[in-house]
């Protein structure tokens, strides 16, 4: 990670995703409709106004710590509301926005990578079992396990929340998968449960270059790092549903640095540039 005082130059509260909400909806920029709150009884109130599916975060927070997506039911909406509590007292409440998650970091108000986290799987061959497939993948030198600081990638973790998302998905971990088919074995997409990172730095449409700019510029800072939602990064942001979900004064550039797929971005070297440019002035 970057030191924290390039992450603290800027004015701007932008980690509260309450406050970054407001600075997109002032500028008109895309964003998922939702609200602020302390209140779980004025939350519940108006998510029926809001209608599901729904997301429910803490007001601070990254990597999707206690971030509960897709809920469909008051009970679960309830449920995600204590599990963002136990992080943070206040809460995000917003609309579900189908589509992938992407991470873009900018240095000086300039794109320095981009990168698509997909959630953790596997690929079937036809012969092996879900369960193998799972152990061939976690032998690869740059999958750590969960608890090892050293490592971007991690060992897929199954549990029994793998197994009842595989039975949702009809499927077991005895399972033999057709050959080309994907199994996810998780709902969350975090990298320590084993999650993919693939480059999509060159796929970027230009309309989405100009719109990460324009966020960065607002936000006040040299360093940044965004989390956008859409069906396809390529495709202009305005010819599809989609949002900016949080922006981060910290981000974590390792991702860059070792995707499971794609070219390495050394977004650190450009850091490092821009506060050795910055030391000369």
């Amino acid at each position: 990670m970057p030191t924290e005082d390039i992450a603290n130059i800027s004015k701007i509260n932008f980690d509260d995703k309450d406050k970054l909400k407001k600075i997109l909806k002032s500028n008109n920029l895309p964003r998922a409709e939702g609200k602020c709150f302390r209140s779980a009884k004025q939350a519940l109130l108006y998510a029926k106004g809001l209608d599901f599916p729904l997301v429910v975060k803490p007001k601070l927070g990254s990597l999707s710590k206690h971030v509960t997506c897709n809920i469909q039911s008051e009970a679960d909406l309830k449920k995600a509301i204590k599990i963002a509590r136990i992080i943070n007292s206040e809460f995000i409440v917003e609309k579900f926005i189908e589509g992938d998650v992407y991470r873009i970091t900018l240095v000086n108000n300039e794109t320095a990578a981009c990168c698509l986290r997909e959630a953790p799987n596997v690929v079937g061959d036809g012969v092996l079992t879900i369960a193998e497939l799972i152990k061939i993948k976690n032998e690869h030198p740059l999958r750590g396990e969960a608890h090892q600081k050293n490592f971007t990638l991690h060992k897929i973790n199954t549990d029994e929340n793998t197994k009842s998302f595989l039975a949702k998905q009809g499927l077991a971990l005895e399972s033999v998968l057709p050959a080309g088919n994907k199994a996810y074995l998780h709902n969350k997409i975090i990298l320590k449960c084993g999650a993919d990172i693939h480059d999509k730095t060159g796929e970027i449409h230009p309309d989405n270059i100009a719109l990460f700019q324009k966020i960065s510029r607002l936000c006040d800072t040299p360093l940044v790092g965004l989390d956008f939602i859409c069906q396809d990064i390529s495709r202009p942001y305005h010819q599809q549903e989609c949002a900016v979900l949080e922006a981060n004064s910290l981000p974590y550039i390792d991702m860059h640095h070792y995707p499971t797929t794609g070219q390495p971005r050394n977004v650190a070297s450009l850091i490092m540039d821009y506060v050795l440019g910055e030391s000369l002035c």
